[in-house]
């Protein structure tokens, strides 16, 4: 009997809310239909299309994907404790998402990282909004603290506090545009 590495893979989450069609490409390249209650691994990429989702991740973390967001997550460990083996390293490919952290990245913030093409963010135990399209970033720390770093410096968002990046190469700056949740 043939076994798929994905019935070994271990969950990272779950889909707990979904409209419209997301799909999830898994780390074997085939795709499924993101449903509610669908298990999550490390390696699937989602695309929302034109509907929505909200993940619960195993630290505690949530995570609502607006529409046309691409979203991946590239590696995840947790074994239920903060003992300095867990991380959570994702990425935006396109669109936008608000998320609240769980345990991973409040002790060793550097186990926390959300790519895009034009900066990292990394937390320090918060909840925040990121707006990723045409290369320009857009992130608001709506509760803790966030830094947004690429080659060209590390800022750091207080709550309320918005920090862009205008494309690839360009500084983190301070805006007064914020991040928006629900993106159309």
């Amino acid at each position: 009997m043939l076994v798929s590495p994905l019935t070994f893979a271990k969950s990272v989450g779950t889909v707990t809310f979904k409209t419209g069609n997301p799909t999830i490409t898994h780390a074997d390249k085939t795709t499924s239909a993101a449903e509610k209650n669908t298990v999550l691994n490390a390696g699937d990429t989602i695309d929302t299309g034109n509907g929505r989702l909200q993940l619960s991740l195993i630290d505690g973390g949530k995570v609502s994907l607006q529409p046309n967001t691409v979203y991946k997550i590239n590696k995840y460990e947790f074994s239920g404790k903060e003992d300095g083996s867990e991380y959570a390293f994702t990425e935006l490919v396109k669109g936008g998402l608000r998320t609240v952290s769980g345990l991973i990245g409040h002790k060793n913030r550097d186990r926390y990282q959300l790519k895009t093409a034009v900066a990292t963010i990394g937390i320090r135990g918060t909840e925040f909004t990121v707006n990723f399209y045409n290369n320009q970033l857009l992130m608001t720390t709506n509760h803790g603290s966030v830094d947004v770093c690429n080659q060209g410096g590390c800022l750091n968002a207080l709550s309320g506090m918005t920090i862009g990046v205008a494309g690839i190469g360009a500084a983190p700056k301070f805006s007064k545009t914020a991040a928006v949740a629900a993106v159309t």
